[in-house]
């Protein structure tokens, strides 16, 4: 142990640490740099290794966004702000909460798809923790050599299925270290308390097992049975170490995410982000259309184009809400209808089990045409339709067209990412006709309507995940049950509708992120408690979000040789 927060008998909290000289200045979650005082200078050996000057961190904030807003593309400013994570913590986490309308983007959806891309290129230093199969052996070892010795939460990937850009292998890292950094500017979790961990299995892309640069195993990813065992092997050492700890799984592979919830999800505090906080989301921006509609979930006809892990976790929230409205499981599943690679699904023997109840009988096709999207638009004249593809312009004229001038104020929502793979672009729609549409994408997206520039609403996660991760750490929940992500998505809803019914927006802003994560948190506790599905009473879970709510900040240093 390298350091430890403790409280002085008035309640203030101060940081002990065995280390002194560089080796402090060096450490990137307890670097002060000119913020370190005189005394502390004095007491680390700090005495000449620093300027003169005593700064604030609101200073070095303002340094550290002149110095980002000097870097003209994106993937510059992104890499600007990994440096700064790696070099001062608290400085990092300043910047984004006093900027986070501008740096988010940067640092996480978009942008972060560059920096998965290019990380064994863009490589500086190492962060998180990684497993690979050749610590098969070595696996409580790793776990030892945290540099966090107290963990509430562990953001996990093992590099699979990158939304949008598949199979990155190590490069995947690249999305647990960003949203770590977001559970902790957005959720309030303390960075001394989260990590990153990739677990290495392998991969199969071939140009990266044939760069010179790359850095991780060279081999053909781990399946089956063996890797099963490994990855289960790998968490339940976790939980065995941390009982109470929070996992967020990420970017897993349809089927290993399934299995990951199917052996976790009932009976540990975990969840998957692109299951479960996708559904959180894309159902809270559904629930405020409908608002705006005056209309329910009941009077909806929903396709659904792309039923991977991801759309899976969509329908299967919005089939749950449909159900809970009409009280018919049979109902809502004929309102809904499911396009894959082949066209509508349709039930056969070896049709996924998870899918077979999406599935329509081959008797439909009898009386259409042909098995496309564009006959599933036509046939079923939807009135919200779904995108999660990765297909770029899946959505084309003809496709927007016919679902205008089929429907009445339809919703929208292109939902892959990044922005150049979003089934289409806003301005498309917008352009085709003065119709009422409320849109959500995946990604970033303005559009120019009657020479006005207005911000498109954005499904993304960020909405969903820290506070699905505060608030499980706060209660200690047992697990995420449906009706813990139901609540979460009403609490984003009735904020949205609440704030934004003048511009009708059906998401949130990103400068409403931590009042959203607030909201939705307690949410989640309250239907938590109701459902006895966490440890704590619900008086004692909400007071104790409050008491772990992280702000950047810099404590005072005391030197201590020997820690206990």
């Amino acid at each position: 142990m390298i350091y430890k927060i403790r409280q002085d008998k008035d309640g203030k909290k101060f940081l002990q640490t065995s280390l002194k000289g560089k080796a402090l200045m060096f450490h990137p979650l307890l670097n002060k740099s000119n913020a370190f005082s005189e005394k502390e200078r004095l007491q680390f050996n700090l005495e000449g290794k620093l300027p003169p000057a005593k700064e604030s961190l609101k200073i070095q904030t303002e340094r550290a966004y002149k110095q980002y807003e000097g870097f003209k593309n994106d993937e510059a400013k992104s890499i600007f702000l990994h440096v700064l994570y790696n070099t001062n913590e608290i400085l990092f986490y300043k910047l984004i909460t006093e900027y986070i309308n501008e740096i988010t983007a940067k640092l996480y959806t978009p942008t972060v798809s560059m920096t998965v891309k290019h990380y064994s290129m863009q490589y500086r230093q190492p962060r998180g923790m990684f497993i690979s199969l050749e610590d098969t052996d070595k696996i409580n070892n790793v776990l030892a050599n945290r540099t966090n010795k107290e963990l509430d939460l562990l953001v996990v990937s093992d590099g699979e299925a990158i939304l949008g850009i598949g199979d990155q292998g190590i490069g995947g890292m690249g999305i647990p270290v960003a949203k770590a950094a977001m559970h902790v500017a957005a959720g309030g979790i303390s960075p001394y308390r989260i990590a990153p961990l990739f677990i290495d299995v392998g991969t199969d892309n071939s140009d990266l097992k044939n760069d010179a640069m790359y850095l991780g195993l060279r081999r053909n990813r781990l399946r089956g049975k063996d890797y099963v065992g490994f990855i289960q092997k790998v968490i339940d050492k976790i939980y065995k170490e941390f009982p109470d700890i929070v996992i967020h799984f990420e970017d897993f592979s349809k089927n290993n995410a399934r299995m990951l919830m199917k052996h976790y999800g009932e009976k540990r505090p975990c969840f998957n982000d692109d299951i479960q906080g996708t559904a959180v989301i894309v159902l809270a921006a559904i629930m405020t259309s409908l608002k705006y509609k005056k209309e329910k979930i009941s009077d909806q006809r929903i396709v659904l184009v792309g039923p991977g892990a991801a759309g899976l976790g969509v329908i299967d929230a919005i089939r749950h809400h449909m159900e809970k409205e009409i009280g018919n499981k049979e109902e809502a599943l004929d309102k809904i209808w499911v396009v894959g690679r082949n066209g509508l699904l349709i039930d056969h023997e070896n049709i996924d089990l998870d899918l077979k109840r999406y599935a329509r009988d081959e008797s439909i096709l009898s009386s259409w045409s042909r098995n496309d999207l564009k006959e599933v638009i036509s046939q079923v004249k939807p009135t919200i339709i779904i995108g999660m593809t990765g297909q770029a312009k899946l959505f084309d004229k003809e496709v927007i067209e016919m679902i205008l001038n089929q429907t009445e104020a339809p919703i929208i929502l292109p939902l892959s990412n990044p922005s150049s793979q979003s089934e289409c672009v806003p301005q498309d729609i917008v352009d085709t006709s003065d119709k009422k549409v409320h849109i959500a994408t995946g990604s970033p997206f303005t559009i120019m309507k009657e020479g006005v520039e207005k911000e498109v609403s954005q499904c993304n996660n960020i909405y969903a995940f820290p506070a699905i991760g505060a608030a499980m750490v706060a209660a200690k929940a047992k697990a995420l049950t449906v009706e813990m992500m139901q609540a979460a998505a009403e609490a984003i809803s009735e904020y949205t509708h609440r704030k934004y019914s003048e511009k009708e927006m059906i998401t949130p802003k990103l400068g409403d992120l931590q009042n959203v994560t607030t909201a939705v948190a307690e949410a989640i506790i309250k239907r938590g408690a109701s459902q006895n599905m966490i440890k704590l009473s619900e008086e004692e879970a909400m007071k104790r979000l409050k008491e772990l709510q992280w702000q950047p900040e810099y404590l005072d240093y005391e030197y201590i040789e020997k820690l206990t």
